[in-house]
């Protein structure tokens, strides 16, 4: 039987076809980190976090932008500048 998800990275603004393949690998909530950041990467705003390792930082940075990247898309292409996302990101 499969295990209901819990609609939490749908309500921080991941659609169906992002959760259901991170549902596939065994991600089902999203951490604390991903639950503060998610919205604000998803919807533009310019964040900077830091947490431990194993905390989900590098998901929540990556679902988000490729979330990004799918609103951006008209007919299967991504719009041009200026309107394509702009991410940028350090890992140290």
């Amino acid at each position: 039987m499969a295990e209901k998800r819990s609609g939490a990275f749908q309500k921080l603004g991941l659609r169906d076809s992002i959760v259901e393949s991170m549902d596939e690998m065994g991600i089902k909530n999203p951490t604390s980190i991903q639950n503060l950041v998610m919205p604000k990467i998803i919807e533009g705003g310019d964040v900077m976090f830091a947490s431990e390792t194993g905390s989900g930082k590098t998901l929540a940075f990556l679902s988000s932008a490729v979330e990004r990247m799918k609103r951006n898309e008209v007919g299967g292409k991504r719009k041009t500048w200026p309107r394509l996302p702009f991410i940028f990101f350090i890992f140290a």
